[in-house]
């Protein structure tokens, strides 16, 4: 047998291996691809479970989940095939989608074709103004709009920095929030006074009226627990009592003294 005839048996060998492999894997793919969407449709999901909302609208909940969950994952299946759902991926999206979400967990029942979504929402803790107005739950986060004016049921805050804030946005750094909120509950109790108001500066200075009439006037370098025992000294002070409701305001911005404003 000649060298070309050799060469010319050995491509038609190595051509037809190759139609094999392909033949095989093009028969695989299908088999594959035909029990994925079996299963995608024995298992699919055809109804959501929704518990735990009450601020967050269950239609537009459900809605966002199908649009999830009908995105393409691979080639033709969709999230809702078994093989590619991911409850992580799925809480963390809805999160973003909805603010007024705190905690949020997605569980499938396999057997009856429902995702069982159980949530936890953000409770009001004030009412955060800039050039619209929204819900500020106790961690500092905008989590749902609000309407401008609620007389004395609940805090509210004015901003007058310049940067803007959205729903989902945390308005100070969430260590200084926590001890911002606490020298607020400290102060009520030492001053035996609700804190109604408070406005912060563009200077970033917070003002904080008292139900009383008088302000609380400090800053983001205040020492707070040294302000706090301050504000006690201040109102336990003859200058104080003696100014007969028309403090001004008492500036608690500085460690080592303060200083008392009477109104004209």
């Amino acid at each position: 047998m000649s060298r070309k005839t050799v060469s010319s048996f050995k491509r038609r060998q190595r051509a037809r291996l190759l139609f094999k492999i392909v033949l095989t894997l093009l028969v695989f793919s299908a088999v594959f691809g035909f029990s994925s969407l079996s299963i995608e449709r024995a298992f699919k999901i055809e109804d959501i479970s929704i518990s735990g909302a009450s601020r967050v609208d269950e239609n537009k909940l459900a809605e966002a989940v199908r649009i999830l969950l009908d995105g393409k994952k691979a080639f033709f299946l969709s999230e809702a095939n078994p093989f590619f759902f991911d409850a992580e991926e799925l809480t963390d999206y809805l999160k973003k989608e909805f603010p007024a979400i705190e905690d949020i967990s997605a569980e499938r029942d396999f057997l009856e074709k429902r995702l069982i979504l159980t949530l936890s929402e953000r409770k009001g803790w004030a009412v955060w103004c800039a050039k619209s107005c929204y819900y500020l739950d106790n961690q500092g986060v905008l989590f749902q709009p609000a309407p401008q004016f609620f007389g004395g049921l609940i805090l509210k805050i004015t901003d007058e920095r310049p940067q803007d804030f959205n729903q989902g946005g945390q308005i100070l750094d969430g260590s200084f929030f926590a001890s911002f909120k606490k020298f607020i509950e400290d102060a009520e109790k030492t001053g035996k006074t609700a804190i109604r108001n408070i406005k912060i500066t563009p200077n970033r200075s917070f003002w904080l009226e008292s139900s009383a009439g008088w302000k609380i006037f400090i800053d983001e370098e205040t020492n707070l627990d040294k302000a706090v025992e301050n504000l006690g000294l201040f109102l336990d002070s003859e200058a104080f009592k003696n100014a007969s409701g028309s403090v001004d305001y008492i500036d608690l911005r500085f460690p080592d003294k303060g200083f008392l404003k009477i109104g004209e």
